[in-house]
């Protein structure tokens, strides 16, 4: 069997390291697999081929931005090299991963697959695909309407500029990418319980067969090591951890870093570390129980910060999965979090508490609680392990293609 997986990034950023690890485990498994990649760094490996130069996407964003062309349209070179591509290699399966960041014309891409016949998984790791224009709808149900989306009022997160609202073209012509589709050519997947559940009310994707796939944790390298010592200021009991992408005091940003200020008040005898990549906070005007602890240098002292945090702390307002969720419960840790949609509907119950969103007295009441439960961290270790593990995943997607392959063969 031949496989083309398609995605904006290789070996980086969530998606990335998922492509990379289902890239390896084809190729073990006798397994012809090609992937094609639009950001980041070229490649040297023969079966991974980045298809769009960053001054391609650099100038597709530009116009977006600043003229209102579509985001998921445009990129008609680098788009067409991918099906030049997959014309010439002829896969028995494309496996379309998160293909947004300016690199390609998602339209043209989706309608040549699906009018051509060609076997297709599209694994839904954001909503822009089902949605038509934003990657996180919130309370917006425009896109579930038969007429779709118009009068945007969240045009710029949706759509990637303010000049024009075209977001009822935008959901129309992802309609139509997808109705190109027969139904036995094409299966969804979800990466959360949460994610299928929107699925089956988008206009745009819900015909298709749609099945769940939880993204897989590297369980060798996010387990419970409690020998390594970590060092922080200040003597506390207790260790509440913060992993985030960003964290910023905006009362607008959308992963909650300014609530950590008010917990951390709320609090004061336990110590908060938040580990982030982009910090817009200078320490010095925060709370002295909160530690700014940086990015983490690799992903063993990320698993060492979990093992060694007494609960781990979600306060965004949407995630489609939550791989933190996931990450901290494989290394023991408990999680407590605001209702978010993937985080609560892929965590293992009874070692988490979700509350309604903004509700820090909750938050506080679920931290306490959990705290007091004294859990073994063993205990969640081996319950994470059986549901979380990269093995489970790329086992779900080989059987998803061996059955879309064996279809009318």
């Amino acid at each position: 069997m031949k496989v083309i997986q398609v995605n904006c990034m290789y070996k980086r950023g969530s998606t990335g390291k998922i492509v990379f690890d289902l890239h390896n485990e084809l190729l073990s498994k006798g397994y012809h697999d090609l992937v094609y990649y639009g950001r980041g760094a070229s490649s040297q490996s023969d079966n991974v081929r980045k298809f769009c130069y960053e001054i391609e996407a650099h100038i597709h964003h530009f116009f977006v931005k600043y003229c209102g062309i579509l985001r998921y349209g445009g990129n008609f070179i680098s788009t067409y090299r991918v099906i030049k591509a997959i014309e010439e290699q002829k896969p028995d399966i494309v496996h379309i991963h998160c293909i947004n960041c300016y690199c390609i014309n998602i339209y043209r891409l989706l309608y040549y697959l699906g009018s051509n016949g060609i076997k297709t998984v599209i694994t839904h790791h954001a909503e822009f695909l089902y949605t038509g224009n934003c990657p996180h709808a919130y309370n917006c149900n425009k896109w579930q309407k038969p007429n779709g989306c118009f009068d945007c009022n969240n045009l710029e997160e949706a759509t990637g500029t303010k000049i024009i609202d075209r977001s009822h073209i935008s959901w129309l012509k992802m309609k139509k990418a997808f109705d190109s589709f027969q139904e036995d050519k094409c299966i969804n997947v979800a990466v959360s319980p949460w994610v299928k559940s929107r699925i089956k009310l988008s206009i745009i994707a819900k015909r298709l067969n749609c099945v769940v796939v939880n993204n897989g944790v590297d369980t060798d390298i996010f387990k419970y090591s409690p020998t390594r010592k970590l060092h922080f200021e200040g003597d506390y009991d207790t260790t509440i951890l913060h992993v985030t992408s960003s964290f910023s005091l905006d009362r607008k940003d959308l992963k909650g870093g300014w609530m950590i200020v008010q917990l951390a008040k709320m609090m004061p005898d336990i110590r908060f570390v938040v580990v982030c990549l982009n910090n817009q906070v200078e320490e010095g005007k925060l709370p002295n129980n909160i530690h700014l602890w940086g990015a983490a240098k690799s992903r063993e002292e990320l698993a060492s910060l979990y093992s060694v945090a007494n609960v781990t702390l979600m306060l965004s307002k949407r995630e489609t999965y939550s791989m933190v969720t996931a990450e901290s419960l494989c290394c023991g840790t408990p999680v407590v979090g605001f209702l978010a949609g993937g985080p609560e509907s892929i965590a293992i119950e009874k070692f988490s508490a979700f509350v309604e969103y903004g509700d820090l007295k909750a938050i506080k009441a679920s931290i306490c609680k959990i705290i007091t439960a004294n859990i073994q961290k063993t205990d969640i270790e081996h319950e994470a392990k059986k549901v979380y593990a990269n093995s489970t995943m790329l086992s779900n997607y080989l059987s998803i293609y061996n059955s879309l392959y064996k279809t009318n063969q």
